[in-house]
């Protein structure tokens, strides 16, 4: 009987095949991501230990980049900035204030990622890098353009 019911049901199979397949890859990628970070733990500190800020600004970006909840991605972002402002590396600083604005609009604040976008725009025009220009207008117009949320009104 459980045959015949298997036999009779091939779109069962596939499914439970499917899902055991997403388990194993998702446990891949979790351990990847460990691993990575692991490595960024340790670049970040040899960074600091020889004091080469531009080095252990791009790995708080990186890291940054890599989390899932978007207090802590924004902190991490932020210490980049700041050592990019410190730096003086206008290209760095223009790149992740792009990312900023990612972050702040996963968490809503759609003023705050205008601004930055109006920031990296405005030091994209300072190096003249049309790329970066280009891409915090069109994002801006994308946010101008989408409905307001109604907070469920």
């Amino acid at each position: 009987m459980q045959l015949r019911e298997a036999i009779a049901s091939p779109r069962t199979l596939i499914i439970s095949f499917n899902f055991s397949i997403a388990r194993v890859v998702k446990h891949t990628l979790d351990d990847f991501s460990n691993i990575l970070l692991q490595r960024y733990e340790s670049a970040l500190q040899f960074y600091r230990d020889i004091g080469d800020r531009l080095g252990e600004a791009n790995v708080l970006q990186e890291f940054g980049k890599l989390q899932e909840n978007p207090t802590t991605a924004l902190d991490y972002l932020q210490q980049a900035q700041n050592l990019y402002i410190q730096i003086g590396d206008i290209y760095s600083q223009s790149r992740n204030l792009l990312f900023i604005a990612d972050v702040q609009l996963k968490m809503g604040d759609s003023n705050a990622a205008v601004n930055s976008l109006n920031d990296a725009a405005e030091l994209a025009t300072i190096i003249n890098y049309a790329p970066f220009q280009e891409y915090a207008q069109t994002r801006i117009a994308e946010i101008n353009s989408s409905p307001a949320p109604t907070n469920g009104i």
